[in-house]
């Protein structure tokens, strides 16, 4: 009947004929444990009053009172220990573990502030560029190409900015049609013609976080 209600293996069934095998089948109580974790039950007289002598030898916080009762031989769990202070008004309901911290969106306040952009590949293996307006999240100007190069990234940009005007800043990532990477032998930095373009209209250039794409996220 056990085995058939419980599920339990050959072990288990005989630790418990061995502690119930002396007594009549009348007399035997057994409550096993339920599955799931264990739930606290409210800390014992013994357990507040280790816990208020600790507090009371100017032991402050949860953690100090536990190490203050553990060096002298004893032991009493974190948590029990915080119940017993929040049951005596010697601790406050810790808020910061209750909430989540909440998602914050960045955008600026202003259009025409911040414009991302970035190349995709499409399924015809041609190119596609666009420029987003950080605040707005509007699509400014695309184009399609054959060749993602720096040359098509700034004609889209000339008639994007004749339309809608010049932005404050742009941010890329670190692409070669972008951004030119320092040499290694000479640990000397080129400059690409869009890097160029955007110096000669005074415009600020932005890179996104490398490995990061979340931060030219509208882009992408």
């Amino acid at each position: 009947m056990i085995a058939g209600t419980l599920k339990v293996s050959t072990r288990q069934v005989q630790r418990l004929w061995n502690r119930f095998k002396h007594l009549d089948i009348g007399e035997i109580l057994y409550m096993p444990r339920l599955p799931g974790r264990r739930q606290n039950s409210d800390p014992g007289r013994r357990e507040h009053s280790a816990v208020l002598a600790a507090f009371g030898q100017i032991v402050n916080g949860a953690s100090a009172i536990y190490r203050h009762i553990k060096d002298a031989g004893d032991h009493i769990p974190k948590d029990r220990i915080h119940k017993v202070l929040l049951e005596c008004k010697l601790a406050h309901e810790e808020s910061a573990k209750k909430k989540q911290r909440k998602y914050v969106r960045y955008e600026q306040k202003h259009s025409n502030t911040l414009w991302h952009t970035d190349y995709t590949q499409l399924d015809d293996k041609r190119w596609l560029i666009a420029y987003v307006d950080d605040s707005s999240r509007y699509i400014l100007g695309h184009g399609i190409f054959e060749n993602a190069t720096s040359k098509n990234a700034i004609d889209v940009f000339k008639e994007t900015c004749r339309k809608y005007g010049t932005p404050y800043s742009v941010m890329t990532d670190h692409g070669s049609q972008f951004y030119a990477m320092e040499k290694k032998s000479t640990n000397e930095k080129g400059s690409t013609l869009f890097e160029d373009h955007l110096k000669g209209r005074n415009i600020k250039h932005i890179l996104a976080r490398i490995g990061h794409p979340q931060t030219n996220g509208k882009s992408e």
